[in-house]
């Protein structure tokens, strides 16, 4: 199994399900100097990452980089069954464009479809910040707009109950417990370029996944 290790402040290493060293691939997405040039690549079929069950603040941000092999639906976060209902967010196609979804509760979800178009094999960074129970969605570093929903605990990446699993390649899955503002996604974003979030201008994430040459192998 992968470990992979947890660069924020709440040291919530993760567990790969399903891989192997096969899994690390050399990433086309651009980088910073000195910044780890991988990323891991899931199969959709039965490759996903566990943690430790993580309970998302009702304030707090949520960055991702994903990039899909095939368009289709695939869950970024997600949470195994279990008491207090079954969370998790995803992504899929409507008219060629990214549709986010979250679900906040067993019988409760509330979906957005973006202005961005959904290709395979490109880099997409989102970010999803939520206070008051209201999630924005940004999307490239640019708003797409709102939600009433969000999700309040996980513990799997790239997979929900064993479902709608992950096809294609992530990097760099970070949790803040505070709603970043739209300057600061757009910080984070960097043009398409990540860069250390330890050290950007906002507070550090409580978890950061970098899922690169620094996760390891056993």
């Amino acid at each position: 199994t992968w470990t992979i290790n947890d660069y924020g402040s709440g040291s919530n290493d993760g567990t790969s399900s399903g891989m192997t060293s096969a899994n690390l691939v050399v990433s086309d997405l651009q980088q910073t100097s000195g910044y780890s040039p991988y990323a891991l690549s899931l199969d959709g079929i039965n490759d996903f990452i566990s943690t430790t069950a993580y309970t998302i603040t009702a304030s707090a941000t949520v960055s991702a980089w994903f990039n899909v092999n095939t368009v289709g639906s695939y869950a970024i976060l997600g949470k195994t069954s279990g008491s207090g209902g079954n969370y998790y967010g995803y992504i899929d196609n409507v008219g060629g464009k990214i549709r986010v979804l979250l679900r906040d509760t067993i019988n409760s979800f509330s979906l957005k479809v973006t202005n961005e178009d959904y290709n395979a094999n490109t880099w997409y960074h989102l970010a999803i910040t939520q206070t008051s129970g209201v999630a924005t969605i940004y999307i490239n570093g640019t708003y797409q707009g709102a939600l009433g929903a969000r999700v309040p605990e996980l513990n799997l990446i790239g997979s929900y109950q064993n479902t709608f699993l992950f096809n294609g390649k992530l990097s760099n899955i970070a949790i803040w417990n505070t709603n970043l503002s739209a300057t600061e996604i757009t910080e984070i974003y960097n043009q398409g370029v990540p860069s250390n979030l330890n050290t950007f201008s906002g507070t550090a994430p409580v978890t950061w996944w970098q899922l690169g040459s620094n996760s390891s192998f056993n």
